[in-house]
């Protein structure tokens, strides 16, 4: 990404072409995002360019992240505008369509806006106007389709095929069957015949064996495509917006929905029934079903975004999704972390990692009581 990024600049090969300083710095914004959702404070500003670089607040680095998804809007609009390309195939995503690239670098800001939401609530109204932008900008989702199931798996499926690590979660399966989700069926395939839908059920010694648990029809298929960032993402930020604000949620709540569903059928090949009968269902929009809806959505292939949405809302007092793992409770308490511990290789070699990982028994230990910044922590 830096790269890209500095060949674009005055004298570089890329000098000038801002279709692809467009493209480097939403690919920058995306990964970094990544990283400080992940752990918090993290190198970021001597990331690249030292060998021990120091760490940087997630508050300094999310201001920076926003400035860099803003100089890609006005790179994109500009490159979309003169029809650019100086891409072409080498794009595996949009194949150097600048206007595609447009919409979702606003799906990307709206996503980092809904992240800052708790600490200023004031974000909620920009994270719905950058979400609508990112739809009126045409964005119908960013998906990787560069496998054909064949030659190359995606990596999901690959994994899935070769480890055999991967079921049905029975937090899924129980929200899906209190709603009669017709999405149960390739979500927990009983593909073994074995009458285990999800891990941890029935028997707990066979649920631990390979080729027993049920788990998603999409892990069959090898060619299945790869969210960046889904269409449905999209609405269901616009529907917390709209259902935080006080305000009527029924129609992106709905497109939410009915995309979900289309990316079920796409990845399985599967009917998995009409969205708008399913909608109709479930009644009144509230904001815990917005957010039930978006973990089933999400439960895809995007855990992470899903993974920033539960911290939030526990930030905010908020219990929309119970998790029922048994294996988290520790001493009567519950050990879920609330964020992601440093790279081992960091801790070791950095010491300014190692300093804020801790050492002897306070090691990490902060990982399962401090939030980090953008939920309330200080870090």
């Amino acid at each position: 990404m830096l790269q890209i990024l500095q060949k674009t600049e005055e004298g570089g090969l890329n000098a000038g072409q801002s279709d692809i300083r467009g493209i480097g710095q939403v690919l920058w914004v995306l990964n970094f995002e990544l990283l400080t959702d992940m752990h918090g404070d993290i190198p970021y500003s001597e990331a690249l360019v030292k060998e021990q670089p120091k760490l940087d607040t997630q508050e300094s680095i999310y201001t920076d992240l926003l400035s860099r998804i803003d100089e890609a809007i006005t790179d994109l609009t500009a490159a979309a505008a003169a029809k650019e390309n100086n891409c072409g195939e080498q794009d595996l995503l949009f194949g150097g369509n600048p206007a595609k690239w447009l919409g979702l670098a606003k799906a990307v800001k709206a996503r980092l806006l809904l992240n800052l939401s708790y600490r200023d609530s004031g974000n909620l109204a920009k994270a719905k106007s950058a979400a609508e932008e990112a739809l009126q900008a045409g964005f119908n989702g960013a998906e990787l389709a560069i496998f054909n199931g064949v030659d190359a798996d995606n990596p999901w499926t690959a994994y899935s095929w070769s480890r055999y690590y991967t079921g049905a979660n029975g937090t899924v399966v129980d929200l899906m069957t209190e709603r009669n989700d017709p999405r149960l069926a390739v979500y927990a395939a009983d593909l073994f015949g074995t009458g285990i839908p999800y891990a941890n059920a029935g028997d707990e010694d066979l649920a631990k064996m390979t080729e027993t648990v049920g788990y998603p029809l999409w892990l069959e298929n090898g060619a299945a495509k790869l969210h960046l960032f889904s269409l449905s993402e999209v609405y269901f930020i616009i529907a917390e917006c709209q259902a935080r604000a006080g305000q009527d949620a029924t129609s992106a709540f709905a497109s939410a929905v009915e995309a979900s569903f289309e990316d079920y059928a796409e990845s399985t090949g599967e009917d998995v029934g009409d969205a708008a009968d399913y909608v109709a269902a479930l009644g009144t929009v509230t904001l815990k079903e917005v957010m039930v809806q978006k973990y089933l959505a999400q439960t895809r292939d995007e855990q992470l975004q899903t993974y920033n949405d539960l911290r939030r809302c526990k930030a905010h007092g908020e219990e929309f999704i119970k998790l029922k793992n048994p294996r988290n409770i520790q001493g009567g308490q519950n050990q879920w972390p609330l964020r992601l511990p440093y790279g081992n290789s960091d801790v070791v070699s950095n010491p300014n990692v190692t300093a804020a990982f801790g050492t002897g028994n306070d090691a990490g230990n902060y990982l399962f009581t401090e939030n980090i910044w953008l939920f309330g922590g200080s870090r």
